[in-house]
């Protein structure tokens, strides 16, 4: 719950990107951006085999501002335009694994 209300105005307010679907992807991933923040959803609805590697290239950041976000126990700071020319790579592995991503602008 704290989660959610930490995310809400972003999610209820912010822009919707739709970054991937599962009718032409191997994921399901959508990206909320709000004012210095943004929240990223993805979803493995199956196993698939192979590299479980995913690259999420996200949309709607200020290139030119830093993005803090935590992935795998790790704190992550990188660039809007890096995020949104490079991507994340993310690892998902299992039926129904899914990730909640939440970037905090840190130079707003």
């Amino acid at each position: 719950m704290e989660t959610y209300k930490h995310i809400r105005n972003t999610v209820q307010l912010g822009e919707l990107y739709r970054l991937r679907s599962l009718k032409n992807s191997d994921i399901q991933c959508v990206q909320y951006v709000g004012d210095g923040q943004s929240a990223v959803f993805v979803f493995l609805d199956h196993e698939r085999y192979g590299d479980p590697l995913q690259r999420i290239t996200l949309r709607g950041l200020k290139e030119e501002s830093l993005y803090r976000f935590v992935l795998d126990d790790r704190e992550i700071v990188k660039s809007g335009a890096y995020l949104m020319q490079a991507g994340i790579g993310l690892r998902l592995c299992g039926d129904y694994d899914s990730r909640l991503l939440i970037l905090e602008e840190i130079n707003a």
